[in-house]
C-alpha cells in the first residue's frame, strides 16, 4: 500500500533524510496553516538524541516523526517511542531504512506508515562484548518485550518482534 502524504511533507522529508554516523539528526518542519508538522530523524540514535527529540516534540502538538535510520542505541530509542506514543504522533518510513532500534521508534506510531520502497528491519537486540563481537542474552530480548508491552503491544506482537 502506496503512502499518501502532501506534497509539502514528501519534499521536506525529502530535504532531510541523509546517511549519518554521528548522533541522529532530529528536525521540525512546520506544517501549512491546518497541516500537521513534520519530525524528521534521520542517522544513528545515540545518547541524548531522546532529549533533543523531546524539546522537538514539546514544540508541537499534532506531527508525523519521518524515519530514516539503520539503528543505532537502543535505550535513547526507547525514549524516543514513547514521547511519540505520549503526545499521539504517527509515524511513517517513506522510500528509507528503518531498522534496529528506528524500528522500535516506527512501531511507537499511531498510525505507522510506510512506502513500498521502505525497508523496516527487526532483530535481536545485542551489545559488543570484551572481543567486539555481537552478543545477546535474555535481558536485552526483556527489555524489547517490556517496552513493547509499555506501548501496549499485545504478548502475540511482542512474541513475533
Amino acid at each position: 500500500m502506496a503512502l499518501k502524504i502532501p506534497v509539502a511533507l514528501m519534499l521536506a522529508g525529502a530535504v532531510f533524510f541523509s546517511a549519518m554516523s554521528h548522533a541522529a539528526d532530529i528536525k521540525l518542519v512546520r506544517g501549512a496553516t491546518g497541516e500537521e508538522d513534520t519530525i524528521t530523524i534521520t542517522g544513528s540514535f545515540k545518547m541524548g538524541d531522546d532529549t533533543k527529540f523531546q524539546s522537538v516534540a514539546l514544540a508541537t502538538s499534532r506531527a508525523t516523526v519521518f524515519l530514516d535510520s539503520k539503528g543505532g542505541q537502543v535505550q535513547p530509542a526507547f525514549e524516543i517511542g514513547r514521547i511519540i506514543r505520549i503526545k499521539g504522533f504517527a509515524t511513517a518510513a517513506q522510500g528509507a531504512v528503518c531498522a534496529s532500534a528506528c524500528a522500535m521508534v516506527w512501531l511507537a506510531g499511531e498510525p505507522r506508515m510506510m512506502s513500498n520502497f521502505t525497508s523496516i528491519g527487526f532483530h535481536a537486540p545485542y551489545l559488543p562484548d570484551e572481543k567486539g563481537r555481537k552478543r545477546s542474552d535474555v535481558k536485552h530480548g526483556a527489555m524489547v518485550g517490556a517496552y513493547l508491552t509499555s506501548l501496549g503491544f499485545s504478548q502475540k506482537v511482542v512474541m513475533y518482534v
